[in-house]
This record gives C-alpha cells, sequence and structure tokens, in this order.
C-alpha cells in the first residue's frame, strides 16, 4: 500500500521572542539573566500583546506535515485543514507565561537561597530617631549596641563606628557609602518612641542593587529587657540573611542583657557619647 502524508494547517505557536525570553531565563552569569520576577512578567505580557495584535492581522493557517494519508500528490485536503480559532494564540501565550513565570520564580528562589555568600563585610549606618531628635542618645545607643553585637559574631567583617560617623551626614545613599567603606553590604534603620512604646525598624541593603534583601519592625513595650531582645532579633536575621552560623559562644553576647534597669542604660548611653566627643576634640588638637 502506498504511503502517503497529511497536510494539516495549524498555527505556528513557539515565537522566536519566546525563545529570547526562555534564553535570558538560562543565562549562565547572573547578571544576565532576569533580576526579579517582575521584570520577567513585564516581557511576557510584551509578548502576549504581539501576538495577540499578530493573530488580527494574519492567517490562521500554517503548514505542517503530518504522517498520515491523503491525495498522494502532496496537496492538503479540505479534510486535512484545521482551522485555529481567533483567541487560541492569545490563549497559548498566557498559558506559556504563566508555565514560564511559575518556573522562573521556582528557579529564582531556590537560585537566591543557595547560593553562597563569601563576603561578609558591613556597615550599620547610625540609626535615625524619628519623632525626638532632641533625644538622639536614644537610638544612638541602639546603634552602638547593635554594631558590639555584630562584632561579636567572627564571620562578619563589621567596620568601625569611626569610620561610619565620618559620613554621617554626608547625604551618601548606600551604594556611595559602600563604596566609601568597602564593604558589601549595609544595615541602616530607625527608631521611634511613643506612648511607652518604642519601634525600631531596620532593614539589611545591597548596595549592588540599592534594594533590601531583609527588612523587619519590630514593636515593643519600652523597656531595656526588650530594647536588648530587638537588638537581638536584629542581629540574628542578619546573620541568618547573610548565610553566618554562630557558635553558642556568639549566641550568648548576642543574647547578653547588660541591664534591667532603662534609666541606667539610658545614662550609659550619654557618657559614652560625653566620652567619644572628648575623644573626637582630642584627636583634632
Amino acid at each position: 500500500m502506498k504511503s502517503h502524508s497529511r497536510r494539516i494547517l495549524l498555527r505556528r505557536a513557539l515565537p522566536d521572542d519566546l525563545s529570547r525570553i526562555v534564553m535570558k531565563c538560562l543565562q549562565k552569569n547572573p547578571d544576565d539573566r532576569y533580576q526579579s520576577a517582575a521584570e520577567l512578567r513585564s516581557d511576557l505580557e510584551y509578548l502576549q500583546e504581539k501576538l495577540s495584535a499578530a493573530e488580527q492581522n494574519s492567517s490562521s493557517y500554517t503548514d505542517i506535515i503530518l504522517p498520515g494519508t491523503g491525495s498522494g500528490n502532496g496537496a492538503p485536503s479540505a479534510a486535512g485543514k484545521m482551522f485555529t480559532p481567533p483567541g487560541t494564540g492569545k490563549t497559548l501565550a498566557g498559558v506559556l507565561a504563566a508555565v514560564i513565570l511559575v518556573l522562573f520564580v521556582g528557579w529564582w528562589s531556590i537560585w537566591h537561597q543557595d547560593r553562597e555568600i563569601n563576603d561578609r563585610s558591613i556597615a550599620v549606618l547610625p540609626f535615625e530617631e524619628i519623632g525626638r531628635p532632641d533625644q538622639s542618645s536614644f537610638s544612638a545607643g541602639v546603634h552602638s549596641d547593635l554594631l558590639m553585637r555584630l562584632s561579636n559574631i567572627s564571620d562578619l567583617q563589621v567596620t568601625s563606628r569611626a569610620s561610619v560617623g565620618k559620613l554621617v551626614g554626608s547625604g551618601l545613599g548606600p551604594p556611595a557609602v559602600a563604596e566609601s567603606l568597602d564593604v558589601r553590604w549595609i544595615v541602616e534603620g530607625s527608631v521611634r518612641r511613643s506612648g511607652g512604646m518604642v519601634q525600631v525598624n531596620a532593614q539589611l541593603i545591597d548596595p549592588r542593587t540599592d534594594s533590601n534583601i531583609w527588612a523587619n519592625t519590630y514593636r515593643r513595650k519600652l523597656s531595656a529587657e526588650n530594647l536588648f531582645a530587638i537588638q537581638e532579633g536584629i542581629s540574628g536575621a542578619i546573620a541568618e540573611a547573610l548565610q553566618t552560623e554562630l557558635t553558642e559562644e556568639e549566641r550568648k553576647r548576642v543574647a547578653e542583657v547588660p541591664t534591667y534597669d532603662l534609666d541606667a542604660y539610658r545614662l550609659y548611653v550619654q557618657g559614652r557619647q560625653q566620652l567619644a566627643r572628648r575623644s573626637f576634640a582630642s584627636d583634632r588638637l
């Protein structure tokens, strides 16, 4: 029996733009890939709009030869034509977009979670006092204690308070500060007191992208114990974000509570500030 082929007309469903998007997701160099799911989604939505527009301006048929029976002369038979209804291209593009987006988000999350962080140099910028600038010693105490707790973690390379202090009031953003101090990560935050409550905001910033890789808000009743607990929480979260494993001794130092007396803590911070000012004045003589 003589074998023939049946010619069926189908819509071509894999445009070059889709291949380009897939290849960008699979680039070996991380900098060449999509840097966010939102960026990928934007390209997919543009592709979907492009396919929808093309659908209105072109035929709904494309020749593809599939095994089967036909007239034997290579010409398509009437029964061999398959029409793709209007809107199918748009629907297919939507399905492909959803599939690729899900795959990308999964891959992107795993890649960011599993990638190894080797450079753990970090600078802790002075915390901003919100609402009560006349009592800046309070935020200065939070900043100093957090700096000390992070310095107790051996895997972290924490820039000294003196080096960071030289940039206070410079108006430089995180990327410029990181470049000036030659560090990979920046920590900044703010402190607000109101109605017997204290709120501390903190964030770990990647200066290369000027974006947060971790951020949190802590709101507690104002007490020395709660202040130290907040500092412990911030230190632990930063260590975890930078993939640092603390020893048992380091955990004890990070969780240390020097005093339970809030007034004693306030006086201690003020005394430390006065000492720092005198030392700074002596250095300038």
